[in-house]
């Protein structure tokens, strides 16, 4: 049985990088945390551990280890073979079919926490790793292969990773439709679950929460603010109705009577 490779690529300006090296100095603990967060994906995908941001490697986990076979040119080039701690799992099915699923979730989790789209619920494991590696570390690659045969791939660059921070950082709006989960009364908030089943935990108002009560067994529809640090339940419906635009006198009604203050000052 073929084994699972993880192949990954360092470049850029760490130490040894540009004579195809890697320097223990630079790399100090970044090999130990590549391998905790393999670890900790596996108790994920294997349903040992249900908390993302735990990060203690419980039964799953501790079946697997990563073997350096080869190292190239190009700045560096490593190849690992994902295998079993112990003899007993060599070659058997189980371990071969969850190997791949750990190693192709893994590298969905690289890409995840570098670029920050979920931050909420990333894999703390992955974001050590990342975290450990020098910052002289400019791109990486991350395959993973069966026999040659490409599972997975991903590419990081740090410029790419700036831009993506960036725009992440601005606020956007988000049509959504799902369910209501729960409703929270003393701090207003309304959690959804949206068609793809992520949940989404916002601030709404009094009137929102009254209107979530209502709709608590029905499926909605609606708009939310989402920023880095919250998200704002903007509107919420009955999925089943059409969606009310209001005509141009109730917009400027709300426009003036809402921003009125904030619209005078920007006159000045």
């Amino acid at each position: 049985m073929l084994p699972v490779e993880l192949k990954i690529r360092f470049d850029g300006l760490a130490p040894g990088l540009k004579n195809h090296r890697i320097s223990l100095i630079a790399f100090h603990g970044t090999f130990t945390k590549l391998l905790a967060a393999l670890q900790h994906t596996a108790d994920r995908v294997g349903g040992k551990n249900t908390s993302i941001q735990r990060i203690k490697i419980g039964g799953e986990g501790k079946k697997f280890d990563l073997q350096l076979k080869a190292i190239s040119d190009g700045c560096v080039n490593l190849t690992f073979d994902v295998v079993p701690v112990t003899l007993e799992d060599l070659n058997t099915d189980e371990f071969h079919a969850s190997a791949k699923k750990t190693i192709e979730k893994f590298i969905e989790d690289v890409q995840a926490v570098w670029y920050g789209s979920n931050p909420a619920s990333e894999n703390r494991g992955v974001r050590q790793f990342l975290n450990s590696l020098p910052s002289g570390v400019e791109s990486q690659d991350y395959t993973a292969q069966i026999g040659g045969e490409v599972i997975r791939s991903l590419s990081l660059k740090k410029t790419e990773q700036k831009q993506n921070l960036e725009q992440s950082m601005l606020p956007r709006l988000v049509e959504f439709v799902g369910k209501i989960v729960s409703v929270r009364f003393d701090k207003p908030k309304i959690v959804i679950r949206d068609a793809i089943d992520k949940e989404h935990n916002c601030q709404a108002t009094r009137e929102l929460i009254d209107l979530a009560v209502d709709l608590r067994h029905e499926r909605v529809a609606g708009k939310m603010l989402i920023r880095p640090d919250l998200k704002r339940l903007l509107i919420l419906r009955d999925a089943s109705q059409p969606e009310s635009i209001p005509n141009q006198t109730d917009r400027d009604r709300h426009l003036f009577e809402k921003w009125g203050g904030t619209l005078r000052k920007l006159a000045e």
